[in-house]
């Protein structure tokens, strides 16, 4: 799932586009974002079969939901490598990133299962 939108900055784009008649590019400029947003956003609100009167009748969840889903659920971060480590082990003879990478991938999947996390 992409970031969404706020619900004030997708009605506009959606009122631009279809209200006004506006083009894509015409409707960036006028809403001050990327012509790919407004696209992406026309694609999302076409596909989830909503017209202008569908979009007046949702509230702002359910406008949401209809584009972008539902949300995802915050899923377990993975320690990041300490940084000091990684420079002062670069500067051995030998070791290169993807070493360091698979190093630090392999004990961080180690303190996963010994969390009981999956490491997936």
């Amino acid at each position: 799932m992409c970031d969404p939108l706020s619900d004030p900055a997708v009605r506009e784009i959606l009122r631009l586009r279809w209200v006004l008649g506006l083009g894509v590019r015409q409707a960036a400029v006028s809403a001050g974002i990327g012509r790919s947003v407004v696209s992406k956003t026309c694609s999302r609100a076409v596909t989830a079969g909503l017209d202008w009167a569908a979009v007046q009748g949702l509230s702002d969840e359910e406008l949401q939901k209809k584009l972008y889903g539902e949300p995802c659920a915050q899923t377990a971060s993975r320690a990041e490598p300490d940084p000091i480590y990684l420079h002062s082990e670069l500067h051995r003879p030998g070791v290169t990133l993807l070493l360091l990478h698979i190093d630090t991938s392999h004990v961080a999947t180690e303190v996963h299962v010994m969390s009981g996390e999956s490491s997936s």
